[in-house]
């Protein structure tokens, strides 16, 4: 590959074709989907298999995997040379998209898209637009556009099929690229011009005047063309005709395909969903090379189509409509009168109503009877009805022998013109479905006192005009339903807005107080005892904060009468323990030493049965800390990994050190990480550097001593213990900062300093998404990047946005983990020091420096 130097293209601008897939690959392609289909109904795990004959990655089989079984959760069946799925939705102009799911290559399917589109044509007197892709074909249907969906096996018959391309081609883009390629290379039409370049525009007009002169019928007005055009027999028309149907196309496979079809070798299924599969995403969203009309990319109608950004949590559901919005609609359709006016004018839309089915209306039809504006009317089959007077000619034509009580005489100018029975069945259907939601046709048939082959007639006549769509909607393996084509768009828009509200992102202020009740904070969700402190602990596991500020803030804040005993409880009885993650970074002197543990040492607190993976993480960000201490801390490494914990005593005796060494190098071993003890007592009294040999009582809240701090440690675990897969630990990590923060999102990380590389984490949260456990959505506004959830952390965040914000106030200090300020709020970050607080005053945070921070044991007044 070498620099053009500004020389223009070779290549004519106007070969807008994409290179399609073969019929082998094709076939491998359906072979492939259909074997992990296999194992999805097994119970199989296909990822080793995939890895193992496809050389795919391990991320790359997770989401191959999750992609078929998404399609299959969604539509019951994955396309295949063997099985087409032809599905249909709606779209946000109130039209509907066509999709037909064909994995056989682009060729084949421009052939098949051209077929289906001209024939639609033909049947609805309606261009539409169309598009064809290796795997799919689709056609954007307008509003107007109703019929059943098992009808559309009319488009794929073979008869007359290759007839249907060729009328089909000539304008399509397809014929205009090739003739404008044919013209050219036969050397009819000069790329150079006395010695310079012919511009491709001028070329592409010229290549219109040539075809013009040899194809008149081609360029010519529309207007005076009432029949087929026929195709002249010229070389260049005719090799241009040939090239788009066996180079560009493949007609000779789209009739073996058809043949297919017709003899049920090839199987159709059809999908009515709610939103768009997970395989339809692809063609709603394909290049300007796949469409099949002139139609530019901004005026697409599937562009009207809303798609997820990923794959759905759960995609059993995407064909189902959502209750209650089938419930609601069915609510708002029905009239809803508020005087006899509104009841005169329902009975005219409706025609006649069955007394039973508006009993609320009998006051004020009581009134219009009276008045001579209503009647009612007993049908043969018994049937009482409530009708407008001027729909009394209407019900007499349709129930011959009804009985009319009391009888009502119109003037002749309020008589309607006569209509066939036909067409008065017909309005009578319509006004009803109009009025209602989904309704089986032995349903319908009662409530109008037709019979259901009438109602059924009526229904197809309706059909036709657009108006009325079949399907199962209720229930997607119910009895076919019939419902109104506007009402039916109308429970489609209420499903995906409640999908959509359900995740309605909330305000940065909303988020922060729904923080401060996710973690404990505000006064009415903390927690009690031990048990409280154990539930702090495991949800804020991995989070590194100063030494003494666990007991002095965090902890107070989110424990009511917080006790140490309690911490030195269950760091005694092994379920908790203490340790620093990360190793100091430029913190080593010339010896290699690093600076001893203070107050400001950042450690952390986690259970003890997830401290294989916390220093997984923490070993794989941050290799270098551990380097190899020297001196006393070595001697002591080294004793400690000899004959395991010991309490400091024993180190004294076993190292040869004096106390004061042995303490101080524990010091640096605690502040490299390597070390832990019991007890947390064992870390009061090695960071109080002033009185450590006599613990004060006074200093811990007024509290006894906690006792000893039983024995040192190592905390570095065998490497059999600590998991080494990547993939793993950040699947750990991903899980406990949703347990942490409920929604997660980048900037939320901004002072986790323990996590692994953001990329790795993302691709677990992607990962759980896919698997379901989590939702990925739009959670909280004015955030950059992907967000997560889980899916009572959703909940919470609904009921924290309804919920009043009056009297709202919690203080935390500035090293609590909840010290969002310049993260999730606007401003300037307020930095961690013992004398600065956070207010936050119904979601919105105030700094306070120097300030009082209430909560704990340890209060740390202004300086």
């Amino acid at each position: 590959m070498a620099d053009a130097q500004g020389a223009p293209p070779s290549i004519p601008f106007w070969r807008g074709e994409a290179p399609a897939r073969t019929e082998e690959l094709s076939l491998e392609v359906s072979t492939l989907r259909s074997r992990v289909v296999r194992d999805l109904e097994a119970g199989v795990d296909s990822q080793e298999w995939l890895r193992s004959e496809g050389a795919l990655c391990a991320s790359s089989s997770r989401q191959l995997v999750a992609y078929v079984r998404s399609q299959l959760e969604s539509t019951g069946v994955v396309p295949g040379s063997n099985d087409l799925v032809i599905e249909r939705f709606f779209d946000e102009s109130g039209g509907t998209q066509l999709v037909l799911h064909c994995p056989l290559g682009g060729r084949i399917n421009r052939a098949l898209g051209l077929v289906m589109r001209k024939r639609f044509c033909r049947s609805f007197d309606f261009e539409l637009q169309a598009a064809a892709s290796d795997d799919a074909v689709l056609l954007s249907l307008g509003a107007q556009h109703a019929f059943p969906l098992e009808s559309t096996t009319s488009l794929l018959a073979p008869a007359g099929a290759r007839r249907a391309i060729e009328a089909a081609l000539l304008t399509s883009p397809l014929f205009t690229t090739r003739w404008r390629w044919n013209v050219t290379r036969s050397l009819v039409l000069a790329r150079r011009r006395r010695g310079k370049r012919v511009p491709p525009p001028i070329l592409r007009m010229r290549a219109d005047d040539i075809l013009a002169s040899v194809f008149p019928a081609q360029t010519g007005c529309q207007d005076n063309h009432t029949a087929p055009i026929e195709i002249p027999e010229h070389p260049l028309v005719s090799q241009t005709v040939h090239d788009c149907l066996h180079e560009a196309m493949d007609v000779d496979g789209l009739d073996e395909l058809l043949e297919a079809v017709a003899r049920g070798d090839v199987r159709l299924h059809f999908r009515d969903t709610c939103e768009p599969s997970a395989f339809s995403h692809e063609i709603l969203n394909s290049r300007p090379y796949t469409f099949l009309d002139d139609a530019p990319l901004e005026e697409r109608r599937a562009r009207a189509v809303s798609v997820r950004r990923g794959l759905p949590a759960s995609s059993r559901d995407l064909g189902r409509l959502d209750p209650d919005a089938i419930a609601m609609a069915r609510l708002g359709a029905w009239p809803s009168p508020r005087d006899a006016v509104e009841v005169h004018d329902a009975l005219l839309s409706l025609v006649a109503v069955r007394m039973n089915d508006a009993p609320d209306w009998s006051g004020w039809c009581a009134e219009l009877v009276s008045a001579g504006r209503a009647t009612t009317v007993t049908t043969a089959c018994g049937a009482r009805l409530w009708l407008a007077a001027e729909s009394l000619g209407a019900v007499e034509a349709l129930w011959p022998g009804a009985v009319v009580a009391p009888p009502v005489e119109l003037p002749a100018a309020l008589r309607n013109e006569p209509r066939s029975l036909h067409q008065l069945a017909k309005d009578l259907v319509r006004g009803h479905l109009e009025s209602l939601g989904p309704i089986r046709v032995a349903d319908l048939a009662e409530r109008t006192a037709l019979s259901v082959g009438a109602v059924r007639v009526a229904v197809a006549a309706l059909e036709g005009d657009g108006v009325v769509m079949r399907g199962h909607f209720s229930e997607p393996n119910g009895v076919e339903e019939v419902i109104e084509r506007r009402v039916l768009a109308r429970i489609h828009r209420d499903t995906m807005d409640r999908l959509r509200q359900a995740i309605e992102p909330v305000s940065e202020s909303d988020f922060a107080r729904f923080l401060l009740s996710w973690q404990h904070v505000s006064p009415d969700s903390r927690l009690v005892g031990a048990v409280g402190v154990l539930e702090v602990i495991t949800q804020l596991q991995g989070y590194e904060l100063p030494a003494t500020d666990w007991e002095r803030h965090v902890l107070p804040a989110r424990v009511d009468g917080y006790l140490p005993q309690w911490l030195d409880q269950l760091c005694l009885g092994g379920e908790v323990v203490w340790g620093r993650l990360r190793g100091p970074r430029g913190r080593l002197d010339g010896s290699g030493r690093a600076a001893g543990a203070t107050a400001q040492t950042p450690l952390t607190l986690g259970r003890r049965r997830d401290l294989s993976w916390l220093l997984s993480g923490r070993l794989a960000a941050d290799p270098e800390s551990v380097v190899a201490p020297g001196g006393v801390a070595a001697d002591l490494l080294r004793v400690l990994a000899d004959r395991g914990a010991l309490f400091v005593d024993d180190l004294v005796h076993s190292s040869g050190r004096l106390k004061s060494e042995v303490e101080e190098g524990l010091r640096e071993l605690v502040a490299r990480g390597l070390v832990t003890a019991d007890g947390f007592a064992a870390l009061r009294d090695l960071v109080d550097s002033t009185r450590r040999r006599r613990r004060s009582s006074r200093r811990r809240g007024g509290t006894p001593g906690c006792g000893p701090g039983g024995r040192w440690g190592c905390l570095r675990l065998g490497n059999g213990d600590q998991s080494d897969d990547p993939e793993e630990v950040a699947r750990w990590w991903a899980r406990q900062i949703l347990h942490r923060w409920g929604v997660v999102f980048r900037d939320l990380m901004a002072r986790e300093t323990s996590l692994p590389p953001w990329r790795e984490v993302l691709r677990a949260l992607r990962d759980l998404e896919i698997r379901g456990e989590i939702r990925g959505g739009r959670f909280v506004s004015g955030v950059y990047g992907e967000q997560f959830a889980l899916p009572e952390a959703v909940v919470a965040l609904r009921a924290m946005r309804a919920r009043s914000v009056a009297g709202e106030q919690t203080v935390v200090n500035s090293s609590d983990p909840l010290n969002l300020v310049g993260i999730i709020t606007p401003g300037a970050r307020v930095p961690v020091g013992h004398a600065a607080s956070v207010l936050w005053r119904g979601g919105v945070a105030e700094c306070r420096e120097p300030g009082i921070v209430r909560g704990g044991l340890h209060d740390t007044a202004a300086h």
